[in-house]
């Protein structure tokens, strides 16, 4: 079926009978799925929300500029008189985000600008990385990661459980890294080193556990 994002008609109609609604993609399309379901009697959604925990999560995300994070959940929480229930599966970043040839060569990243090789932290072509090692406080700037498979397979076993169950947020993570140990993960990988330049951001966030095997030198083993 043929979806028209921008159409409310095209979009109830597609909505019509359905339980549970997991979005892929942010943006406008993203908001506009979430009004019609909310309209439409959905009763479970999961937002395009994999990234770090709510808790820590920043409104504007320095790493990550173009995100709709906080918009797309501004909206549900509006749509909360229309008894819809959302989760969200914080994840950390996706560890394929640092292929060679970027988050695109999934389909994956292009609503949010982190689709091309580059586009976050290094760039393994161009063998350069632009990153820092501390936050404003001093602390190591630290990244959570996990497959993009290994969070598909964790949405799965929460569907088996049953959405009635879920809490407002699962959390997870494949692996914990910092910044440096990432871009030198990479430099091995590549058999030489990254040129860096260093710059600040404000602070990093992470998911509450760990959970899951995904590990980056599976990802790099290229």
């Amino acid at each position: 079926m043929v979806v028209d994002y921008n159409d409310e008609n095209s979009l109830s109609y597609a909505l019509h009978g359905v339980n549970l609604v997991i979005c892929t993609f942010s943006g406008d399309e993203q908001l506009n799925l979430i009004a019609a379901a909310a309209q439409s009697g959905v009763q479970f959604f999961v937002p395009s929300e994999f990234e770090g925990c709510l808790e820590k999560r920043p409104e504007i995300d320095q790493l990550d500029p173009y995100s709709y994070s906080s918009q797309a959940r501004q909206h549900l929480r509006r749509c909360a008189s229309s008894q819809m229930r959302w989760t969200v599966f914080s994840c950390g970043i996706f560890m394929e985000r640092f292929l060679p040839q970027g988050l695109g060569s999934l389909g994956i990243g292009y609503g949010s600008s982190l689709a091309n090789a580059g586009s976050y932290i290094l760039d393994m072509g161009s063998y350069t990385a632009e990153y820092v090692e501390k936050n404003p406080r001093g602390h190591t700037v630290r990244v959570c990661m996990t497959s993009v498979d290994d969070v598909a397979q964790f949405v799965v076993a929460a569907i088996d459980m049953g959405p009635a169950s879920w809490p407002h947020e699962f959390t997870m993570r494949g692996d914990r890294l910092s910044v440096r140990d990432i871009v030198g993960q990479c430099s091995r990988a590549l058999n030489g080193k990254l040129i860096t330049r260093y710059g600040w951001v404000g602070l990093t966030y992470q998911p509450h556990f760990h959970f899951l095997s995904g590990k980056l030198r599976t990802l790099l083993a290229f």
